[in-house]
C-alpha cells in the first residue's frame, strides 16, 4: 500500500494497493528486501500521476484494521502439535529475530531453529510422539509434528554458532531419536 501519511500508524489516505506473492522460501528479512524493491518501483509508477493530480486519495476503511502485539522472545517458542507446515512458517516469519526455539530434552539445552522445510507428500508417523526426531533419510532429520515431519535444515544450540544439520548431527550424534519440547 503507499498512502498519505498522517498522525497515526498506517491510517493515511490509500494512494493505491497492489500485492507481491510470498515464496514458500521467503523469510521475514528476504520480504523486507523484496517489499523495499517492488514500493519503490511502484512510488515510481504511482507518482507522476500523484503530482499531476490524476491519482486521488481514497480513505480506507478502518473497521479492517489489524494490529499486531509487538514480538517477544517468547513468542518465537514452537509448538510440536502445529502441522509441519505451520512450524515452517513460523521459523520463517521469525528469522532472524525474535527467532524459533526448542528444548532438546535429553540435554535441556535451547535449540535455535534457523531454517527447515516440509515434505510436500504428508507421511504421517505412527505411534510417535510430537516432537520426536528421526532420520528419514541419510541427509534429513525430521521432527515428529501435529501433523506430518518437519525437515531440519540448519540449527544452533544456543551460545553455539549454526550449523548445517548434517554438521550438527555430526557434533551431537544423540540428536537423533530424542526429544524436542
Amino acid at each position: 500500500s503507499l498512502m498519505i501519511l498522517d498522525e497515526h500508524m498506517d491510517s493515511g489516505p490509500l494512494l493505491v494497493q497492489k500485492t507481491l506473492p510470498i515464496q514458500d522460501t521467503d523469510t521475514k528479512e528476504s520480504l523486507e528486501i523484496a517489499l523495499a524493491k517492488f514500493a519503490s518501483s511502484l512510488l515510481l509508477e504511482i507518482l507522476p500521476g500523484f503530482i499531476a493530480q490524476k491519482i486521488k486519495p481514497q480513505e480506507q476503511n478502518h473497521r479492517n484494521a489489524t494490529y499486531s502485539k509487538i514480538l517477544s522472545k517468547e513468542d518465537g517458542k514452537i509448538d510440536w502439535k502445529n502441522s509441519d507446515e505451520q512450524i515452517a512458517r513460523h521459523v520463517r516469519a521469525f528469522s532472524p529475530w525474535p527467532s524459533t526455539c526448542t528444548v532438546w530434552q535429553e540435554k535441556k539445552q535451547q535449540i535455535i531453529i534457523h531454517k527447515t522445510s516440509f515434505a510436500e507428500a504428508k507421511i504421517q508417523p505412527a505411534g510417535l510422539k510430537n516432537g520426536t526426531i528421526q532420520i528419514l533419510t541419510q541427509k534429513k532429520i525430521g521432527v515428529v509434528t501435529g501433523e506430518g515431519y518437519l525437515i531440519l535444515e540448519k540449527l544452533q544450540i544456543a551460545g553455539k554458532k549454526p550449523l548445517n544439520i548434517d554438521e550438527f548431527v555430526r557434533g551431537q550424534p544423540n540428536f537423533s531419536g530424542g526429544h524436542l519440547i
